[in-house]
């Protein structure tokens, strides 16, 4: 019996060292000159906590490194120092040797770090699919560090029970970091001042009157805006409670504007129909071109909105805006017509982007009336283009309230992060609510949101636009003491705390932060650290969530079959979408210089009347497919500019506007072909698939041609 429990013990331990893997590599100069004294960082990926690295080793002499017993898995390897050019790279699960090449350019990055000994400092680019993650040392209270010139790179300094906040770097220079307490849970006190401040709600949804909502008249006082965040874009229950929210204020408390993160321009419509009942209210929303409001429950809001103005008792009458920047083609249109017919001769400096003498010769133009006051602010929209976004998004809700009657006050919609008033990462030039803080101070009340678990609709790479659910966050997170501590739908106003709430209130914090992409793989990377005192005034929480849900619209009936996959027969059978043609891109047949027979081109030649992308497709019955993986082979080539793609993709639809597979080969966008290129996607047909979409997709300048299209099962 003692015999067979040592020989269990050693098939135990001799599979646990199985389910471990070994990495030795080599760090080289572009010349292939090993470099010694690097520190070398290995990242378990993909990264769902970008907290830390996964383990570090130095190169010798020889500039080899070696990692023993690490978890199996795809791992990023990233080598720095403090006087040589860094660099990455990445190794499969199946590999056990790695070369690192350093970068040929660098920039350094140094500085202090204080507040805990024995600190870290990690840096890493700025970007999704983030897989450089570089560690160094911290000697003598200070860091330095050497990586690849180009991106946005993120720091953080990493201690026992302390972390600061991340800060981004876009140049060389020193960057000093400030380490702070990290929890680990929230202390009593703060749990139990929870429970006994939390305001609690009966509902979210509107016309269940407002006698829970009471107590908010003390949390919004006298403010002129009141900025509502969000978690998710995707989430019922947020969208609902804005909803009532918005109600309850303009009701009760006098307010008259609504302001959305969508573009001021394309927002016009829906203005235009809250205010005077002209035009589809869905057409409108759908109109604003973000799939994020593009749901019932905000056209139930708008639909609200025009009930209350056109009942002759509300003698103020609320009105709907967009402050975002995003459609600058928009913006340009309607300017071009007001200077048609007010300024014609300034229509060439329009047309050429010349701004500021276009807004000089509108200076000069008379009356300064409501109308020339919107085509001047237009030409400051055209002008935003390119720069910071959440500064600029703050200008324009800024104008807004100077430009509309004395003592409006403001319903602003926009994500947590945009609402935010203390410096984050992803805007280090300063969040909309951090640049709105500055002018209005107090004025503004800024209530954040934040949900414990549940469903919401967010893109996945290669599935569009689906439902994701999210499990509770862990002991440490602002959410999971928000969902231990109150009851299940609640606000708290945060500014009254005092003594250790307040302190672990002031501190970083996880908490959850989702846009308009998710992952269900990695939930961790959509938690960013916040302290919710200085990014907040006060929070609306939710415990159970459920998706928002799209507008649905009308699809036409698939073709019967796919035809003229060649394109020797022109371009019959094949459309380009009519947002295709709005946005100026057009498509033409071509018997020359093509593969063989026909081919199509598409291309960015005509007026661009909105921003959008080229869509040339087909789109077909899926019964024959139903069950079955579909290969969509295309050749292509195409002389692109800047940062623009041609691309093909391939969509499944599902009853009741569900999207199945989807692959618009955003991960792997080629930039300019020159040459005629075998592209390929292959991808599952669900068994309830009513039609698949497939072409090419182009987005931004350039010209592309596409031929020989195939779609079979594979």
């Amino acid at each position: 019996m003692r015999r067979l429990s040592c020989f269990i013990a050693l098939l135990i331990a001799t599979s646990a060292f199985a389910q471990t893997r070994n990495i030795d590599g080599v760090v080289k100069n572009a010349s292939g000159t090993p470099l010694a004294g690097m520190t070398v960082s290995a990242t378990l990926l993909p990264i769902d906590d970008a907290e830390d690295v996964t383990a570090t080793a130095a190169t010798d002499a020889d500039g080899r490194f070696h990692f023993a017993e690490l978890k199996p898995g795809k791992y990023g390897l990233a080598a720095t120092s403090a006087d040589q050019c860094g660099g990455a790279t990445t190794i499969d699960e199946t590999s056990a040797n790695a070369v690192i090449v350093a970068a040929a350019t660098c920039r350094g990055v140094s500085g202090s770090v204080t507040g805990a000994a024995g600190a870290h400092v990690l840096a890493g680019h700025f970007h999704d699919q983030l897989a450089d993650l570089y560690s160094t040392s911290v000697r003598d209270g200070r860091y330095s560090l050497m990586l690849p010139a180009g991106g946005t790179v993120v720091v953080q300094a990493i201690a026992p029970g302390a972390m600061s906040p991340e800060t981004q770097v876009a140049a060389t220079g020193d960057v000093n970091l400030t380490l702070e307490h990290r929890y680990d849970a929230a202390p009593p006190e703060a749990r139990r001042w929870i429970a006994a401040n939390a305001i609690p709600l009966k509902t979210v949804e509107a016309g269940n009157g407002f006698a829970d909502l009471e107590p908010l008249r003390k949390v919004v006082g006298d403010a002129r805006i009141v900025a509502l965040g969000e978690q998710t874009h995707g989430t019922r229950e947020f969208f609902q409670f804005k909803h009532r929210m918005l109600e309850f204020l303009v009701a009760k408390m006098g307010f008259n504007l609504f302001a959305i993160e969508a573009s001021e321009p394309d927002a016009i419509a829906v203005d235009d129909y809250v205010l005077t009942g002209n035009g589809n209210p869905a057409t409108a929303l759908g109109n604003l071109g973000f799939w994020t409001w593009n749901t019932e429950e905000v056209l139930d809001m708008i639909r609200w909105m025009r009930k209350w103005n056109e009942d002759p008792a509300h003698k103020t009458k609320v009105r709907f805006y967009g402050f975002d920047m995003q459609n600058p083609a928009a913006a340009k249109r309607l300017l071009r017509k007001w200077l048609t017919v007010n300024l014609a001769d300034a229509l060439p400096l329009l047309e050429h982007n010349e701004l500021a003498p276009l807004g000089a010769k509108l200076d000069a133009y008379a009356p300064h009336d409501a109308a020339w006051q919107t085509a001047r602010h237009f030409v400051e929209l055209l002008a935003q283009a390119g720069t910071p976004r959440d500064g600029a998004m703050a200008k324009n809700i800024e104008w807004i309230l100077h430009h509309e009657a004395p003592g409006s006050r403001m319903v602003v919609w926009a994500h947590n992060g945009h609402v935010s008033t203390e410096a984050l990462s992803f805007a280090p030039e300063g969040t909309m609510g951090a640049h709105l803080r500055k002018t209005f101070g107090p004025q503004m009340v800024v209530i954040g949101f934040a949900f414990d678990h549940g469903s919401f609709q967010a893109v996945a790479q290669k599935k569009g636009l689906i439902t994701h659910t999210a499990a509770p966050l862990d002991d440490a997170s602002f959410d999971h003491t928000l969902a231990t501590s109150g009851p299940p739908l609640f606000v708290l106003d945060l500014r009254p705390a005092r003594g250790a709430t307040r302190q672990w209130l002031d501190s970083p914090l996880p908490m959850r932060s989702i846009g308009a992409v998710y992952n269900d793989a990695t939930p961790k990377a959509y938690v960013s650290r916040i302290h919710p005192l200085r990014s907040f005034d006060a929070i609306f929480f939710v415990n159970a969530t459920t998706s928002a849900r799209p507008v649905k619209t009308p699809r036409p009936k698939p073709a019967h079959a796919a035809v003229n996959l060649s394109l020797d027969e022109g371009l019959i059978g094949w459309t380009l979408s009519p947002q295709s043609v709005d946005a100026g891109y057009t498509a033409t047949a071509k018997s020359d210089g093509c593969v063989s027979g026909g081919c199509a081109v598409v291309a960015l030649t005509g007026e661009r009347n909105s921003e959008g992308s080229g869509v040339f497709m087909q789109r077909i019955d899926a019964t024959p497919f139903r069950g079955k993986k579909i290969r969509l082979h295309a050749k292509m080539k195409s002389a692109l500019t800047g940062d623009a793609s041609a691309r093909i993709w391939l969509r499944v639809d599902r009853p009741d506007g569900a999207m199945g597979f989807f692959d618009n080969m955003a991960d792997r966008a080629p930039k300019s072909l020159p040459e005629w290129t075998d592209l390929e996607i292959t991808g599952d047909v669900a068994s309830d698939a009513e039609a698949i979409a497939f072409g090419m997709l182009m987005l931004g300048d350039g010209t592309a041609w596409i031929d020989s299209v195939t779609l079979d099962t594979p």
